[in-house]
């Protein structure tokens, strides 16, 4: 038999008379149906060589074994593996997987690098990371905004006007005194008189005359008119006021890093703030009052008098 056909036997197998034979890549002289049928190997994907089909592949393992002296079938195990052992090298690691949060399967799973960058908008940190990524940004804003002077100023003023308000309902001489020693460290916090003592130009700093002669007045015991009270009041009422218009202005800057982040705004703002966050009406209405501007304090009943945006206006016990 001619050289050129016995590699036909082998490759395609023959026709014959009888039952057509099988041959390595056809069957009956056919180039299909054989032992390595290429309609049916696939390319496979990823790799340098990706665009290299097996069978490639695997006819030049055939051909090196060939070289080496070997006839077709016995050299075709070898062969085979040999390709095997090229297309795992060829072919590119999965990857290491983490552990991440499904948002379509709304649980923990895992997912490699390449899931996660492909879709983003599906594959989170997981629910363990995210709370910790959530506490650390609440912490980070807490920081920055309770550590504000404005925050700071606007707690101090807090402070100085609740005990502004409670002196000025004890109506006495002694409540006078402490009032308007609070009132002259709101005006001027580096006034040096000392509460109880007589106050000079010298010491009053930058305090007006007539509210340390009336603080002078009332160290000896002399009452305040209702008048003169309220007058204190009133005019503190404007100046904290003034503390609050400056601190919502700066918590209004810290809106959208929030709700960026879904975080819990009341741990945030942590704050001396006076106002309720929020108020029921007489029909059963919650309303929000966090914006409240405070426009007096009623002495007589104790309450403080706020307006909101719109304009309603409402009474609260301090």
């Amino acid at each position: 038999m001619a050289l050129m056909d016995l590699y036909k036997k082998y490759m395609y197998g023959t026709s014959g008379m009888g039952e057509p034979t099988q041959g390595l890549f056809g069957t009956g002289g056919e180039k299909s149906g054989g032992l390595i049928d290429f309609n049916k190997m696939n390319n496979q994907q990823g790799g340098l060589l990706q665009n290299i089909p097996q069978t490639a592949l695997l006819g030049s393992a055939l051909f090196g074994q060939g070289m080496q002296g070997k006839d077709p079938f016995s050299a075709l195990l070898p062969a085979v593996t040999q390709t095997a052992q090229l297309q795992k090298y060829m072919t590119p690691k999965v990857g290491t997987t983490k552990e991440v949060y499904d948002v379509k399967l709304q649980k923990n799973v895992f997912a490699t690098e390449k899931q996660i960058q492909s879709t983003p908008d599906r594959f989170t940190p997981k629910l363990e990371d995210q709370s910790k990524i959530s506490r650390d940004q609440t912490k980070n804003l807490q920081g920055l905004f309770t550590n504000n002077a404005i925050v700071k100023d606007f707690n101090m003023a807090s402070t100085q006007f609740s005990k502004l308000t409670a002196s000025a309902k004890q109506e006495s001489a002694a409540g006078d005194m402490s009032m308007i020693f609070t009132y002259m460290k709101i005006l001027d916090p580096t006034s040096v008189v000392r509460e109880g003592e007589q106050a000079t130009a010298k010491s009053a700093g930058g305090v007006p005359d007539r509210v340390w002669n009336a603080y002078n007045k009332a160290v000896t015991g002399e009452k305040l008119t209702e008048t003169q009270r309220a007058d204190f009041v009133g005019t503190a009422s404007k100046l904290y006021n003034a503390n609050i218009k400056q601190y919502d202005a700066f918590k209004n800057s810290f809106g959208s890093s929030i709700e960026q982040y879904g975080l819990d705004s009341s741990q945030v703002f942590l704050s001396g703030d006076l106002r309720p966050k929020q108020v029921k009406t007489k029909d059963g209405e919650i309303i929000d009052t966090s914006k409240a501007q405070l426009l007096d304090f009623d002495m007589a009943t104790g309450e403080m008098i706020y307006v909101l945006p719109g304009g309603m206006k409402f009474r609260i016990k301090k």
